[in-house]
């Protein structure tokens, strides 16, 4: 029987097969190092996969409903998406992903300040950090004139 959940789930299993099949696009600058840049997409392809496939194949009694879905929001994230791959160099990886981070936010319906303002912030800077400093990858995190 078709469901949400196998919907989902095959949504999933197909994002995570694409993902696996460009991860050898990535670069291997030092194959000596434990952790190298195809680590965590490898990592996250292959919980993806079979993480979705016991979806689809876990038994449901639950039958598809597509009325109550709010396809207004959907569009609006799927939007939010595009505006944020486009601005990605334009703006740097911190002003972009921390608008992106608080207008999602926004969108799912959070109003108090800090929400909006905090939560982006220290989410964003701890990513670029990570991806900066301890992973080692170039980010120019503001925007080059």
């Amino acid at each position: 029987m078709l469901t949400s959940q196998r919907i989902g789930a095959v949504l999933i299993l197909a994002f995570c097969l694409a993902v696996a099949s460009l991860i050898g696009d990535i670069p291997d600058i030092d194959m000596n190092e434990p952790l190298t840049a195809r680590s965590m997409p490898n990592a996250l392809a292959i919980l993806g996969v079979v993480l979705s496939t016991i979806l689809m194949f876990k038994p449901s009694e639950e039958r598809p409903q597509w009325r109550g879905l709010s396809w207004g929001r959907l569009a609006a994230f799927v939007g939010l998406m595009v505006i944020y791959s486009l601005s990605l160099r334009a703006a740097g990886f911190v002003l972009s992903t921390g608008l992106f981070l608080g207008a999602g936010f926004y969108i799912l319906g959070a109003r108090h300040p800090a929400v909006l303002l905090f939560v982006p912030a220290s989410i964003t800077l701890f990513f670029w950090f990570i991806m900066a400093y301890l992973l080692d990858l170039t980010l120019h995190p503001w925007p080059r004139f």
